[in-house]
């Protein structure tokens, strides 16, 4: 089901009883199976008679950095340039890296623009399909809690427009009453310690908080390790049935973001179009672009946006910059703590991850463009989107359904979005950030960082370390964590983990080469 609201639960069933009661875990039947991009994407490539060795980034003159470096205060702002970040002119050595990237997958002049013939058609279709629908809000999925967890999964209907659309909203993942509750608790913990940052600086709208006692409840919630554990499982396809066999096991972390609560009227949190996950890394890291190889080869159409084996050793933040994400998240999110409707601050998607992502990969090597330049993309800032270089995916944003305290919304981490220009609701717009993050050695690697972390009441190592939580005594803490929590928080080993448990046993086998890495970099 997808493009419409659906009926509620049961009366008097809630997520955690729906999670806790009856999860069926064979979510095999729904798997199909899986392209293998990068494997043809080698094959085009040789087929023309050009190497298919990775280029290493030392290769090119003044690569950056490879060792890691604390992160700097500061706020949202600091990695997006709509919101005011600066920006350098492109080094001469990003020419080089295109030169090579070219020679890499053999991305001639013919290659490159029978392919963007192809993506220009593909992007009309879009918008055609968008026309004809009553609403634009509709081609994005939605699907019901109680129904996933019933069934122990998403249907293959629901499975394949998720991957195409790449979001979707599941309702009800908490009872509403239990959301509310949760963003009044904020604001009596905001109002007990003013002068916390946020964006903008003068009336923050998004708050340099991450240890609430709400946030700390909400991600260990049963039904939220349901719903990220299962959107993981959407990235396990194919002949990876063995636990050693899988890039990383499902079994999901709570990776600890930030806040909103946008009041009635705000128009400077205006996040355009962008995408996260890191800007020229996608290009200038060697396993961030073999996610792209059959895109950067001109074979488009056989990227695979859920393929997780190079995703999961990809480095997405090579400039240490405040907000960049070094974790490997399936599906980027947050929970609804309002009611929210398209014209209300809500966020704006993409509506197909394929064409979007094969559009900001290949732009930069369109003869309109600049031999150093890679439009958007620049160290130390997101992927920016925008209308002089990618019109026609700013032209198909489409607004996210209404939502409801306790729903949450989902989109891939290649999925270009955006935050409405202005909220032109009734009511406050907030929500609670909070991704799908899977069980892997990127993420517990990441996770260690972020124990120690929240351990001290230190503000998270991908944001900004302004620390403004450490003096409190009112901050969660691991005394407020649950069994569960506790291993969504790296605190406790997901192989120690009793199996039978039936939520335990939505994410698989509690073994596997991924565990095992992961469980190596966090001491266990």
């Amino acid at each position: 089901p997808r493009g419409r609201t659906h009926r509620r639960g049961r009366s008097g069933t809630t997520p955690a009883t729906m999670a806790l009661r009856g999860v069926v875990v064979a979510l095999s039947r729904f798997e199909m199976a899986a392209i293998a991009p990068t494997r043809r994407a080698a094959a085009v490539v040789a087929s023309r008679g050009v190497s298919t060795t990775p280029l290493a980034a030392s290769a090119i003159a003044g690569a950056p950095p490879a060792a890691r470096q604390d992160k700097e205060g500061g706020t949202i702002a600091d990695l997006f340039v709509n919101l005011g970040k600066e920006v350098d002119p492109m080094e001469p050595r990003f020419a080089e890296l295109k030169e090579l990237l070219r020679s890499q997958y053999g991305l001639t002049p013919s290659v490159r623009d029978d392919a963007w013939r192809r993506l220009e058609a593909a992007m009309a279709r879009t918008s055609s399909r968008l026309a004809a629908l009553d609403s634009p809000s509709d081609i994005v999925p939605i699907v019901e809690f109680d129904d996933v967890a019933a069934a122990g999964g998403f249907t293959e209907e629901q499975a394949d427009a998720i991957r195409e659309v790449g979001s979707v909203v599941v309702r009800g993942v908490v009872p509403a009453e239990q959301a509310l509750a949760w963003k009044a608790d904020v604001r009596r913990y905001y109002a007990a310690h003013p002068g916390i940052r946020g964006f903008p600086e003068d009336h923050p709208q998004v708050y340099e908080l991450y240890w609430t006692p709400a946030q700390v409840q909400a991600r260990q919630h049963a039904g939220v390790y349901l719903t990220t554990t299962l959107l993981n499982k959407l990235w396990l396809r194919g002949g990876a049935a063995a636990a050693d066999d899988r890039a990383f096991s499902a079994h999901g972390f709570a990776y600890c973001d930030r806040l909103r609560i946008r009041d009635p009227g705000d128009a400077k949190f205006a996040l355009g179009p962008h995408v996260d996950g890191g800007g020229i890394e996608r290009w200038e890291d060697e396993e961030y672009r073999a996610c792209y190889a059959s895109i950067l080869s001109g074979d488009w159409e056989a990227h695979d946006a859920f393929a997780p084996e190079h995703r999961v050793r990809a480095a997405m933040d090579l400039y240490s910059t405040p907000n960049a994400c070094t974790a490997f998240r399936t599906f980027q999110g947050w929970m609804a703590l309002s009611d929210t409707a398209p014209g209300e601050g809500t966020l704006r998607v993409h509506p197909d991850v394929k064409t979007s992502t094969a559009y900001i990969l290949l732009r930069p090597f369109l003869d309109d463009i600049a031999g150093t330049d890679f439009p958007g993309a620049v160290p130390g800032t997101a992927q920016d989107v925008n209308s002089v270089f990618h019109a026609p995916i700013c032209e198909q944003m489409v607004s996210v359904p209404a939502v409801r305290p306790g729903d949450m919304v989902f989109w891939h981490g290649d999925v270009v979005h955006a935050v409405e220009a202005q909220h032109r609701g009734q009511a406050d717009s907030s929500v609670f950030y909070i991704p799908a993050v899977p069980s892997c050695g990127v993420n517990g690697r990441y996770m260690a960082r972020q124990r120690a972390q929240f351990v001290a009441g230190r503000t998270p190592p991908d944001f900004p370390q302004n620390n403004s939580e450490v003096g409190f005594d009112d901050r969660g803490a691991e005394a407020d964590l649950t069994p569960l929590g506790r291993r969504m928080m790296g605190l406790d080993s997901w192989a120690s983990a009793d199996a039978s448990d039936e939520l335990v046993a939505v994410g698989g086998p509690t073994t596997g080469a991924a565990l095992r890495e992961c469980d190596a970099e966090l001491g266990f």
